[in-house]
């Protein structure tokens, strides 16, 4: 041996000369440095392999604060745009009388003082106030000429005549944008004794230069003279600034129900209105005029966020006590009230983000399991391409903590690379999500900037996640390398030809008890983790005792599920060893046996794949699941393609029957069937309370309605069959005459009765308490817009006998007009939707609203909630597929240089080159099958027990939840065959590069050992 090559002896160990740090038996305060420094350079690429995995899991602990703001920000975007004006805005409405200029303006400070002492600032974008008189007035006399009786509905001179008017004035700098001006000018001021000039809209038919003579409806003594300078329309009548205000005066015809005059508004310059209202009535028995001072507060999309969403909620309940402590009872304010929604809102938009919380830390937490994993490979194929040195070094005297200090010392300064970009990463990743995936951050409004989302990430928040998934890495790095480092050359060579020991949690079988603790994170699940009993629990502020197990149980599942198949694996390769000892040729003995020796390796890459296409897949899945539930929920809360609501009788709604040929001749409507929706009161079996009931025609239901075949037992055609030969007529409902009815499961166990027993409920329509008959044919669990609302749950019986039944006097003391509902089976199509809209929107209808399930689907799809989690759950899917892609490559090139001495020693014993080349081929590839396998069976195991429980949507919450569908498991099996193809597309590239690989880093050197 060469001088320079000599070992020197330290200490009583070899040394070699050039690892001058180990010149004593006590490691230098700088030398672990030195050598990190070396062993960085050395292994640059794995070491930036495992920065890439500490920066993934700090971005993936620190976006799930970052995420949950600014997903909840949009949400509550969502919701204040999908508001009416009138609901989310604040309008103060004071009444004050009499009126007097001085009380308007202590008015005006007082509700500003308490605006800005109750309302967190920047929530308000705009305002504005305008005036109103507190009773209607009457126009006697038109340029000079008299108004005819019958209320004035009648023609004369040109102008619609008669009617009431509704003297208003608004701030007209700020309501001229908003305004047409169809012909004239705005008002003005006039000299005193002068007619006031108004503003008509072009309902009233008042040309310009027409002279009114106005008097006073409950002061008969008081004229007012007027002349009409302009006529005028809102833009857009639902326009924000108008606050739902509507000045469409409709002018009905000659009817004997009509029983009060149209409402015309006239529009007053404001010191003119001022000046004409404040008056002081000449006696007592004259009654004052007064004014209602309106105060209108815009709330725009973005004015609530979830930093301020909870004062705004608590500013608007203190600003109503205000209201009525401070201004009600002075300045002559009789009546004070604060009209809008917006905490109503605001609450139930609360409650919602409650129920995201589970969904959204159980998905980031199965992707995180997946970064640590992916840490845990690439540090240990980092310690394992350097294993030689380390044994050598151990060998030559190096301390376990010179070991340490060396590793320890690069994760420092990755940990604290990852910390600093980790947050701002997380902000970008939450950014990302939100504007690819939920269409409501651009509906909405929302600033999707990188700044607006860096402005809104809770920082404060994201640290302590940063932090714990910094030190997760560390800890990780750190384990792995004093697993590996404790070995000297001896032992390194020995475990290099012998199967590596079970690993700790295998020995002590830690898989099965993780498997017995997701059992009872599921068990947790079952009671409490379903949309409706979180809601519940939200409703009545509850958390739970179970909600750690509950959220981390899907990410544990995975861990275990990846585990098991871990256990199983050595035993498959034991017996594909075995049965390839047996067999001819020694290519797949050679594999088998080296995956057996170097399980540990195998198994590090067979787990990051399983866990990599696992969460692919079940992203598929989810996506599928979700974007179908959407679609079951919105069918199943609407009844059909589109239900349509009568007003009441009360609002003088005519009988419905007839109005069912008409809906059928609608554009696009295919089929129509009728409903009728209330409630009754049961009294059976000593079992008394109210149930929702849905009287449905067994006729035309089947052909009309949206129905799942697994909502009952029996199919629909059978139940429907036996209510229509059940049908009773006019007599429906007395003692002999049941009403056939289906009933719900719920229903039959509170009140203890079977298919073919009686009972008896009372209308709640109906005054008097009389009770019906009627006699269950049918149960079944669900069924179509109805929710177990009620302990006894619903009944559906026949709507010819029910309302048959209400129609009798001896029955009911109500007087029904027929079905309240119909249901409508549509062809797709907007335009056909357009025009069907606009042809109910005729008041000849009498309808009170329409539902249609296609646009409601739409909406639940686009859900903020659903579509950011689909989005987080993608984003995860394609790192997944980045991680599992630098393992492999990381995995082929250090596989191919472990190997070259063995392959050189084999090929000179004679196997020739191709058979080793497919024997390291042939190693790669059943890495890859095994992982691939494991993973469909992992992502199987998360579709059935995960999926009900993270899919979920607003639809889950804003009907009572409790009968709600469950999502439906579902394969997306082009998506999950594209993904496979993908797949193996990359285990084919991966082979190939093994090959590559192997040659150029001198395995056919290698291999010709021995040839001439």
């Amino acid at each position: 041996m060469s001088g320079a090559l000599a070992p020197l002896r330290l200490n009583g160990r070899l040394s070699c000369p050039r690892v001058s740090v180990w010149r004593v038996g006590m490691a230098g305060p700088v030398s672990g440095f030195r050598l990190a420094i070396r062993s960085a350079v050395q292994g640059w690429r794995l070491l930036t392999a495992v920065a890439l995995g500490m920066v993934m899991t700090v971005t993936l602990l620190a976006v799930v604060p970052i995420y949950a703001t600014l997903v909840s920000n949009t949400q509550i975007a969502a919701e204040l745009a999908a508001a009416s004006p009138s609901e989310r805005s604040m309008e103060v409405t004071a009444h004050i009388i009499p009126f007097w200029q001085a009380h308007s303006n202590d008015v005006d400070r007082a509700v500003m003082d308490a605006r800005t002492h109750d309302i967190p600032s920047g929530v308000i974008t705009s305002t504005t106030e305008y005036l109103e008189v507190d009773r209607p007035f009457t126009i006697i006399n038109a340029n000079g000429r008299p108004i005819g009786a019958k209320q004035g509905f009648t023609a004369l001179a040109g102008y619609t005549s008669g009617g009431q008017l509704d003297f208003l004035a608004f701030n007209y700098a700020e309501a001229m944008p908003h305004m047409k001006m169809i012909a004239g000018r705005l008002p003005r001021v006039t000299p005193a004794g002068a007619p006031a000039e108004v503003l008509v809209t072009p309902a009233y038919g008042a040309k310009l230069g027409t002279k009114l003579t106005i008097q006073d409806s409950a002061n008969k003594k008081r004229f007012l003279k007027a002349v009409v300078v302009g006529v005028w329309f809102p833009r857009d009548e639902n326009d924000l600034f108008w606050n739902g205000r509507g000045f469409e005066t409709v002018v009905p015809g000659f009817s004997s129900k009509l029983t009060a005059p149209p409402v015309y508004p006239l529009l007053f310059q404001r010191s003119a209105f001022e000046s004409l209202v404040s008056f002081q009535p000449a006696s007592p028995s004259e009654a004052p005029l007064g004014v209602v001072a309106h105060y209108v507060w815009f709330v725009g999309t973005r004015g609530v966020t979830v930093k301020n969403e909870k004062g705004v909620t608590s500013g608007v309940i203190a600003l109503r006590d205000d209201l009525n402590g401070n201004i009600l009872g002075a300045n002559n304010v009789r009546e004070v009230g604060l009209a809008t929604r917006l905490d109503a809102i605001l609450s139930q938009g609360r409650d919602l983000l409650g129920l995201l919380r589970l969904p959204l830390y159980s998905v980031a937490a199965q992707l995180v399991v997946m970064a640590l994993l992916f840490i845990m490979t690439m540090v240990g194929l980092l310690v394992e391409s350097q294993g030689s040195v380390i044994a050598t070094l151990r060998s030559r005297g190096a301390s376990m903590t010179q070991m340490l200090q060396t590793y320890i010392a690069q994760g420092v300064v990755v940990s604290a690379l990852a910390l600093v970009a980790g947050p701002l990463l997380a902000a970008a990743l939450a950014l990302f999500v939100i504007v690819a995936y939920v269409p409501a951050a651009r509906a909405s409004g929302m600033s999707i900037s990188l700044g607006a989302a860096l402005r809104e990430a809770p920082y404060q928040q994201a640290a302590v996640p940063a932090l714990a998934g910094a030190g997760l890495a560390l800890v990780t790095l750190i384990v792995a390398v004093w697993q590996s480092a404790r070995a000297d050359a001896l032992a390194y060579r020995r475990r290099q030809g012998r199967p590596d020991q079970a690993p700790f949690w295998r020995r002590y079988y830690l898989d099965l008890g993780l498997a017995a603790l997701v059992i009872a994170g599921y068990s947790q699940l079952a009671l409490f983790g379903a949309p409706g009993a979180r809601a519940e629990l939200a409703s009545v502020g509850a958390t739970g005792s179970f909600d750690l197990i509950q959220t981390f149980t899907p990410a544990l599942m995975l861990v275990v599920g990846a585990l098991l198949i871990l256990r199983v694996t050595p035993w498959l390769l034991r017996l594909g060893a075995w049965l390839a000892a047996r067999g001819r040729g020694v290519t797949g003995m050679l594999a088998l046996s080296h995956a057996t020796r170097a399980s540990s390796a195998f198994n590090r890459i067979v787990l990051l794949l399983a866990l990599s296409v696992g969460v692919g897949l079940f992203t598929l899945s989810f996506q599928t699941a979700l974007a179908r539930s959407a679609v079951a929920d919105a069918y199943y809360q609407v009844g059909a393609d589109e239900r349509v609501d009568f007003q009441p009788p009360e609002n003088g709604t005519p009988p419905t029957w007839p109005f069912l040929a008409k809906f059928a001749t609608l554009p696009g409507v295919r089929a129509v069937s009728p409903v009728y929706r209330s409630t009754a009161s049961v009294d059976s079996n000593g079992v008394s309370g109210p149930v929702d009931l849905l009287a449905i025609d067994p006729a035309t239901f089947a052909q009309t309605a949206a129905w799942n075949p697994g909502d009952a037992k029996q199919p629909l055609a059978t139940l429907l069959a036996r209510m229509q030969g059940a049908e009773q007529g006019a007599q429906a409902g007395q003692a002999s005459h049941p009403i056939p009815t289906l009933v719900s499961e719920q229903f039959v166990q509170s009140l203890a009765l079977l298919v073919g027993d009686t009972f008896q409920m009372a209308p709640q329509e109906s005054q008097a308490a009389y009770p019906m008959q009627f006699v269950i044919v049918g149960v079944v669990s669900d069924f179509p817009t109805l929710f177990n609302e009620y302990a006894s749950g619903f009944v559906i019986p026949d709507v010819n006998d029910y309302v048959a039944a209400l129609a009798n006097p001896n029955l009911s003391t109500y007087t029904s007009s027929g079905p309240n509902e119909v249901l409508m089976r549509t062809a797709p199509g907007a335009s056909a939707a357009a025009r069907r809209a606009r042809a109910l929107s005729d008041p000849n209808y009498f309808v009170a609203d329409t539902l249609d399930a296609r646009r409601l689907a739409v909406t639940f799809a686009a859900d903020p909630l659903s579509a950011g989690m689909t989005g987080l759950l993608v984003t995860g899917a394609w790192l997944a597929w980045l991680f599992a892609l630098v393992a492999l490559f990381a995995q082929i090139g250090i596989a191919a240089r472990q190997r070259m001495t063995q392959f050189a020693v084999l090929r000179t014993l004679g196997l020739g080159r191709t058979t080793l080349l497919r024997t390291l081929l042939g190693e790669q590839a059943m890495m890859y099958v095994t992982g691939a396998f494991g993973g469909v069976a992992l992502s199987a195991l998360l579709d059935v027990a995960a999926l009900p429980f993270l899919a979920i949507n607003s639809s889950t919450y804003l009907p009572p939840v409790i009968g709600v569908p469950a999502p439906a498991l579902t394969l997306n099996v082009a998506g999950s065959a594209l993904f496979l193809a993908g797949l193996l597309a990359m285990f084919g590239l991966a082979l190939l590069s093994v090959s590559y690989v192997a040659q150029s880093s001198g395995l056919g050197q290698a291999l010709r050992v021995g040839e001439d």
